[in-house]
């Protein structure tokens, strides 16, 4: 069984794409070379990987689940590719990490202290980046790194390790009319303005972000926190962002039917790019970033 990366990526191809002649161009190669290396996989693994009977190749009940281990193969490949790389390139003049607006920066004071103990020399840029464009400049090499709010289907070329959760809560002045109010549906919700912090109104995984139609946009967390001081709206934000004003009743957390007694919590990813790799310094910056502990308390 002699069967190559080459091959697998190609069947991978096929099955995303949906066609022989799909694929080769996503690829770049001729129709002609990818159902030879597709049909030399098959010979090697003595399965039929696609029923080609129809007008377009269907995956065969052996496909299915090879197309699983393959996927899982190419991605362990990819992760010594990135590994041996950190090992022979150089270290880094220069380091550029996005910190979504959600999370804290002294979460990542303990991290940043260690990473800049070993290397002190490496300029470290902190930038602001709204969520949903973060996954592009990862890929374009204008970001190395990146600490976001869980996004759904990120680009095959990015990697991600789960680091935490923040904890959401719909909050309001105490003077609202919905803090006077128990059990309250997400349709009481929507007959009152909601402060959305848009980065996450576009890009969060989750339908129950953005309620009501009667809404102010902000594109910062001051911007809402401003507005939700003044009583001009309820907010979801996170825990972390309004502790303070919770302890001292400013503002109250609303009391919601859909969530009695378990939290609304969003996962937090910390990013990077397979394809580019990191230098020994970005290396170093992602492990010390991977151990902090961004777990909420509830």
């Amino acid at each position: 069984m002699q069967f190559t990366l080459e091959q697998l990526r190609l069947f991978v191809g096929v099955a995303e794409a949906g066609s022989f002649s799909a694929a080769a161009r996503r690829l770049g190669k001729v129709q002609s070379a990818v159902s030879t290396a597709v049909a030399n996989l098959e010979l090697d693994l003595g399965v039929e990987l696609f029923s080609r009977e129809g007008h377009k190749p269907c995956l065969t009940v052996a496909g299915e689940v090879l197309l699983e281990e393959a996927r899982a193969v190419l991605m362990r490949a990819q992760a010594l590719e990135e590994r041996a790389f950190g090992f022979t390139r150089q270290v880094e003049a220069e380091l550029v990490i996005a910190v979504d607006d959600a999370i804290p920066l002294t979460a990542i004071g303990a991290a940043l202290g260690n990473w800049q103990g070993e290397y002190p020399g490496v300029e470290l840029r902190l930038t602001r980046l709204p969520m949903q464009e973060a996954p592009e400049c990862l890929m374009a090499g204008t970001l190395d790194l990146a600490l976001l709010p869980v996004q759904a289907n990120y680009p095959r070329d990015l990697a991600f390790q789960r680091i935490g959760q923040l904890r959401m809560v719909e909050v309001a002045r105490p003077e609202h009319p919905l803090a006077r109010r128990q059990g309250i549906g997400f349709a009481e919700l929507a007959d009152h303005r909601q402060l959305v912090y848009a980065p996450h109104g576009q890009a969060i995984s989750t339908s129950e972000y953005v309620i009501s139609p009667q809404r102010y946009v902000c594109e910062s967390y001051a911007a809402l926190l401003a507005l939700l001081g003044e009583g001009l709206g309820w907010a979801m934000v996170p825990h972390r962002l309004v502790a303070e004003a919770l302890a001292d009743g400013r503002l109250v957390e609303l009391d919601l039917a859909a969530y009695p007694f378990t939290p609304w919590l969003v996962g937090v990813d910390l990013l990077w790019c397979r394809r580019r790799g990191l230098g020994r310094a970005g290396q170093a910056l992602r492990e010390q970033l991977a151990r902090v502990p961004l777990g909420e308390v509830v």
